[in-house]
């Protein structure tokens, strides 16, 4: 699909490149904008995520590694549990909204990171990174995963992302602005 990429979206400097998107139409702007800020609460939700992909559990956590149940921001951890595997830990590097009136469109992100060893978020910018992206168009509401600069040879699977593959992705982005 020849969009144009969001900003929070860093380039692919390394390793692999994934792009998912769903697109939803609605009948009406209103019903578009409506459904649109419904899908940003659930995006800010993170300790429901769960609802929206089977077998992943999510717990919102502070810069200091306590959970915490409220909407997320920036700088905040996620922990992720995979099934049965064990959790994996990502800052939440930036979440950025943005209303483009002229344009009748605006746009939700949140870009993450997985945390090194140290317990450091990574902010280089040839680290893996995760971006949701959930934008309003008119009547269109498009969801979009935008994975970058995963290392190959870490992964389990070639269609996997950070532990999570394409089909589960896929089941999020779709269930995050139809659910």
């Amino acid at each position: 699909m020849d969009r144009e990429e969001h900003y929070l979206i860093p380039e692919n400097r390394k390793g692999i490149q994934v792009d998912l998107v769903y697109e939803a139409q609605y009948e009406s702007v209103e019903d578009a904008e409506d459904l649109f800020v419904d899908a940003m609460k659930r995006l800010l939700i993170v300790n429901k995520w769960h609802q929206y992909a089977e077998n992943v559990s999510v717990k919102l956590m502070d810069n200091h590694n306590k959970e915490v149940i409220r909407r997320a921001h920036s700088g905040d951890r996620l922990q992720v549990i995979i099934e049965r595997n064990d959790p994996a830990l990502f800052s939440i590097d930036a979440i950025e909204y943005d209303d483009y009136p002229d344009e009748n469109k605006e746009s939700i992100a949140i870009r993450v990171s997985p945390i090194d060893e140290t317990g450091a978020g990574t902010i280089e910018p040839d680290f893996a990174t995760s971006t949701l992206v959930i934008e309003r168009e008119k009547e269109k509401l498009i969801a979009s995963y935008h994975g970058r600069n995963n290392d190959i040879d870490t992964k389990e699977s070639p269609d996997e992302w950070q532990g999570l593959n394409e089909k589960k992705i896929q089941e999020f982005i779709t269930n995050i602005i139809s659910f």
